[in-house]
Parts: structure tokens; C-alpha cells; sequence
């Protein structure tokens, strides 16, 4: 018997080694995650919820591994599940949803285990009993996993609806789902003033560091977009583990160049903004902005330390379909579209032509190349669009930027 079960142990031990292979676990990670959107799909488009999402995946799945090997280890859920149970209780969600996460990241763990299982070639009985042992395992952890997590997020729920902080993000939640509150008693209860202009941003990190509190960074970055377009301070709501929605009333429509020269901006920090509009419904539509700005950062080529809905918004529109954007950026741009650094400085070249208003010297100096570089690239740029360039000039204008912003490599059909 006691080596019938040191057979089941290694056994089961091969199965966990294999299953936090890289690709592996980004293959269960994925299957995972797809089945829980597919049950949640008003929350399919939400970038900063599915970051937090995917964050808790790998940690749980590496966890119950870890945990299957040694299965008289105390069980302690990782940080970044509880951080997305306080992510679902930050943002007002009601607690079916986190029910539905587990419910449906169970059945499909163990549907995945069951695969595995199946498909490693091993004497039939033992096969059975290895398949109890690892359902077992997996059954307890989840038990565990969803009671702490559910307690979790009641917690953090009570503690927001103690406080100020429960008040102030219901009555932004509020005015986000279009409720009709006065506007002054809106007002009062934010200790914001709605009828002035508003610029709405999104800021949150990549940075994958459970132990540490992101959320006093991004408010102190927050704090510091306040300053620089002249306001006081910023209305801020924890949106997410790693993410704050904010804004900023001014009496005049602010000058969104000034967030350029802001200096002290932690690296592993982004932020994108949406263009300054007055009363409730600029505050809702400059966030909105900000949602879609989010979008484009999180696909975008390259980083950036803040992205402009205003910079970006033609790329978004046209990136809705990216199919379409796809075809289309290949039919205006052609030869252009090739991956080499050569075709690269020509679109970049006329790209920053085109912006100049077609002044080789103003594209220069944008460059720091000679005007006579510039009227050479833009020449080849021609030679490959042929009779594009003259009789579609809105359209190749629009593809560059849409390659500009996204990459060409994101743009080139698989």
C-alpha cells in the first residue's frame, strides 16, 4: 500500500511539474480566464479588471500546485486573489460576481486536471486513483480558497461603507451609470464641484508586486496631474489592486501639453486622459475617454507615461475592428507596410511630414535629422505608395497613424 501511494505521489508530482511549464500554465491561465468572461461578459472589455483577473489565475494555479505536492501544507490564498477580491469589492461589484469567478474557475480547473490526467499513458488503476487524490486536493483548496476570499471582500465592503470613501464612490459609480443626481448635493457629497470643466484619467501600473501598495503611489501621481493642468487636488476612486480613476475640475478648459512637463513620474506608472469637458456630462464623457485611452496604452507599441484620448482617438475608433484596421492599413500603405527599419524611418519620416504641414524644415527639426533627409525619405515614401499618396492622402495620413500608435507588427495579419 505504501508504495502503491509513493507511486501516486510521484505520479501526481510529474503531473504538477509538467503543468507550471511556462506555456503550460499560460495555456491554463487562458482557458480559465476565457470560461469566466464567457460567464461575466459586461466585464470583457475591462482591461484593468482583467489584468487583476489574470494576475490571480497564475497565483492560484501555481499555488494548488505547489499545494498538491505537499498536501499537508497549510493553504494561505496568494496576495494577488486577494487582491482581486478587494478589486471586486473597490468597485461596488456585487458579490454573485466573485461567486461566479470561483464557481466557474473550479469547474474548469478541474475539467483541465481531468485532460491532463487522461492524456498521460499509465496503468488504468492507478490512473483512477491518482485522479481522486488530485480531485480531492482540488476540492479542498478551492473550499478554502473561496471561504477566505469571500470574507476578504465582505471586509473590505463593510470598511467602504463605514467610511467617507463609500459615500464618495457611490456617488461617482452613480453619476458613471447615468443616474440623475442634483448636481449640487453631488457636489457636496464628492467635495468636488461639478459644473466646472473636468479632465478624467485612468492611471495604473504593470508592475507585479503583490506585497506592496501601489494605490498611495497613484494617488500622489494622481495628485501630481491635478498640479500640473492648475487645479488644487484631484476626486480620486480606487478602481482596482492596481488602478485609480481620477479627476480634475478646472474653471477654464486646461492645456493638456502641460502633463509633458511633469518631471517626478515613477516609471512602472502610466496614465491616460481624456479631454476636458464641463458640467455631469463632460465628467462622464472625459472618463469614458480616459476608459478608451486605457484601451489603446494597454495594446499600443512601445510605452508611454501618459496617453491623450485626443492623440489617440482615431486609432481607437479604427481599432474597434481590428480585422478591418488590418485590411486597411495594408491596402493604403502597401510596400510601406513592410517590417524592415528602413520602411520604418520612411513612414516615420512622413508621418512627422504630414504633422509639420508638409515642411520638410519643420519635420527636421521634429526629427533632428537634416531637411534635405527628410525631402529624401519622403521621396521613397512616394516611389512605394506610387498614386496613393495623391489621390488618398487622408487615408495613408490615417493608416500611419494608426501604425504609429499600435505598431506595424500588431497590424500585419498572422
Amino acid at each position: 500500500m505504501a508504495e502503491r501511494d509513493s507511486e501516486i505521489d510521484q505520479w501526481i508530482a510529474r503531473v504538477t511539474a509538467d503543468a507550471l511549464q511556462p506555456s503550460m500554465l499560460e495555456y491554463f491561465t487562458q482557458r480559465v480566464n476565457d470560461e469566466i468572461m464567457l460567464r461575466l461578459p459586461e466585464l470583457a472589455d475591462d482591461d484593468e479588471f482583467r489584468r487583476d483577473l489574470h494576475a490571480s489565475t497564475v497565483a492560484q494555479l501555481r499555488t494548488f500546485m505547489a499545494t498538491a505536492t505537499t498536501p499537508s501544507a497549510e493553504y494561505q490564498p496568494p496576495p494577488e486573489a486577494v487582491a482581486l477580491a478587494r478589486t471586486v469589492a473597490r468597485r461596488g461589484m456585487d458579490v454573485q460576481i466573485l461567486l461566479k469567478i470561483y464557481g466557474t474557475g473550479r469547474t474548469t480547473a478541474l475539467t483541465l486536471l481531468n485532460e491532463i490526467v487522461q492524456e498521460i499513458p499509465v496503468d488504468p488503476e492507478l490512473k483512477l486513483a491518482a485522479i481522486v487524490d488530485l480531485w480531492g486536493l482540488a476540492m479542498r483548496w478551492l473550499e478554502l480558497s473561496t471561504d477566505v476570499l469571500l470574507s476578504t471582500y465582505t471586509k473590505e465592503r463593510e470598511a467602504l461603507m463605514r467610511g467617507a470613501l463609500a459615500r464618495r464612490a457611490e456617488t461617482v459609480h452613480g453619476l458613471l451609470r447615468g443616474e440623475k443626481l442634483p448636481v449640487d448635493d453631488a457636489s457636496a457629497q464628492l467635495d468636488y464641484p461639478l459644473r466646472r470643466h473636468h479632465t478624467a484619467a485612468v492611471l495604473w501600473t504593470d508592475q507585479d508586486d503583490p506585497g506592496t501598495d501601489i494605490l498611495p503611489q497613484l494617488e500622489a501621481a494622481a495628485q501630481a496631474i491635478a498640479r500640473a493642468l492648475g487645479a488644487a487636488r484631484a476626486l480620486t476612486v480606487a478602481s482596482g489592486a492596481r488602478g485609480l480613476w481620477a479627476w480634475i475640475a478646472t474653471v477654464e478648459s486646461p492645456d493638456l501639453d502641460a502633463l509633458a512637463l511633469i518631471s517626478a513620474w515613477p516609471a512602472h506608472l502610466s496614465a491616460a486622459v481624456g479631454t476636458p469637458m464641463r458640467g455631469v456630462a463632460g465628467f462622464v464623457a472625459s472618463h469614458r475617454e480616459a476608459i478608451a485611452a486605457n484601451r489603446v496604452a494597454a495594446a499600443r507599441f512601445g510605452s508611454a507615461r501618459f496617453t491623450r484620448y485626443d492623440e489617440v482617438q482615431i486609432p481607437y475608433l479604427m481599432g474597434l475592428d481590428r480585422d478591418a484596421l488590418r485590411t486597411f492599413v495594408q491596402r493604403e500603405l502597401g510596400e510601406l507596410s513592410s517590417d524592415d527599419d528602413t520602411t520604418a524611418r520612411l513612414r516615420e519620416t512622413l508621418r512627422a511630414y504630414f504633422l509639420a504641414g508638409s515642411s520638410p524644415a519643420r519635420a527636421a527639426r521634429q526629427l533632428q535629422v537634416h531637411k534635405n533627409t527628410v525631402r529624401y525619405r519622403v521621396e521613397q515614401a512616394q516611389a512605394l505608395l506610387g498614386d496613393a499618396l495623391a489621390e488618398r492622402r487622408l487615408e495613408v495620413e490615417l493608416a500611419l497613424a494608426c501604425v504609429e500608435t499600435y505598431g506595424i507588427d500588431a497590424l500585419k495579419r498572422s
